[in-house]
């Protein structure tokens, strides 16, 4: 094995344990809140409408993306070097 399959799965094995830790972290969504105000009658106009890109869950859902798709990437490049072995 050289150095770089060496980094590469260590930074596959990192970001697989993130993406699991975020997941968890993450927890259900409250359904019952939206439907709670749709029986109420509800304004669309919260703060939590104007500002649902700025919660922790957004961050936590785009990081995951990003790390899903760095992931990805980290395994295209082992599968790749492997082959040209």
């Amino acid at each position: 094995m050289e150095k770089i399959d060496i980094i590469l799965g260590i930074a596959m094995l990192v970001f697989s344990l993130v993406i699991v830790i975020l997941g968890l972290a993450q927890g259900k969504s409250n359904t019952n809140s939206m439907s709670a105000m749709a029986i109420t009658g509800g304004s669309n106009e919260s703060h939590f409408s104007k500002n649902e890109g700025r919660t922790k869950e957004a961050i936590m859902s785009k990081a995951m993306a990003v790390l899903l798709v760095l992931l990805f990437a980290i395994t295209l490049a082992l599968t790749i070097i492997a082959a040209w072995r």
